[in-house]
């Protein structure tokens, strides 16, 4: 994914998160937070997006399905 943040990834899932036909990026990262990498069609995805629910982090986040 030619990125150097890869490493720092906790947890990785890849699913058609946005319902447009495209695999995009779930991640947890080490610090807890959890990014959505919606996927542009060509093989690579768009820089991370900070992803919260009700202001909660992925840290307790133990498996992505």
């Amino acid at each position: 994914m030619g990125d150097t943040s890869w490493p720092t990834v906790k947890h990785l899932t890849k699913s058609d998160f946005t319902g447009d036909g495209i695999a995009d990026v779930t991640a947890v990262w080490n610090d807890g937070t959890l990014h959505a990498h919606p996927g542009k069609g060509d093989g690579t995805v768009t820089p991370p997006t900070p992803v919260t629910l009700g202001g909660a982090t992925g840290s307790t986040v133990k498996h992505l399905a």
